[in-house]
This record gives structure tokens, sequence and C-alpha cells, in this order.
């Protein structure tokens, strides 16, 4: 698995338009990307932004930074956004609860060795 984080600053005054912007275009594009596992954007109340996405490969970390640069550059340049800082990485460890019906490596596996979601 392959995370990355994208640190932003913008115009806290269109923080519910971005938020709007990110649910409606960039979430289904992301989602799209090969290989996408999950993403979470999360901002402050001070124009402080970040968010995390996870892919199975490499590859599908490397589309999303373009995707969002994309996605910035057309969608958000009037609300003041940096440039991101952008971490990418391989995972090395990771936990999970199943609360959220997300699975855990003591469940089944398809043929592909990927976990069988058992959903609540």
């Amino acid at each position: 698995m392959y995370a990355v984080i994208r640190k932003y600053k913008f115009d806290n005054a269109y923080s519910a338009a971005l938020d709007a912007k990110i649910e409606r275009i960039f979430k289904p594009a992301v989602e799209k990307t090969p290989g996408f596992i999950c993403y979470y954007w999360l901002t402050d109340s001070k124009g402080g932004g970040c968010s995390v996405s996870v892919f199975e490969t490499q590859s599908g970390a490397e589309e999303s930074v373009a995707k969002a640069a994309d996605f910035v550059k057309a969608e958000l340049s009037e609300m003041g956004f940096s440039a991101p800082e952008v971490f990418m990485g391989e995972v090395k460890s990771h936990a999970e609860s199943d609360v959220y019906g997300i699975y855990d490596e003591r469940e089944d596996h398809d043929s592909n060795d990927r976990p069988i979601v058992h959903g609540p």
C-alpha cells in the first residue's frame, strides 16, 4: 500500500465551498484511480487543510497527485490555495478497526489475497 498526504493553505472564507467541491468533483475522480483504497479530507478553522489518500500501488498514489494538481488548478485557483506540501510513501504499518466493517488481516481473503469485507 502507498499513501499520499497533501497539506494546503487557503483562504478560510472559502471553506464551505471548498468542502463542497471536493465532495462533488474531486472525491469521485480520485475514487476512480486504479488501486484506490480510501480518501480523507480534513481542515482546521484557520485555512489549513490536509488530504490523505491510500492506494494499492505506487502508480495509483502518483496518479492521485496529478489529479489533485489538476483539480486545484481548474477548480480552486480563486480560493488562494498554496502549492501543497506532498508526502508520499509506502505504508509500513497500519491498524484498522472493524467497527465500521473494515477488514482486518484475520479475515478471509479472495483469490488475489485481498481481504473480503464483512460489513456491519
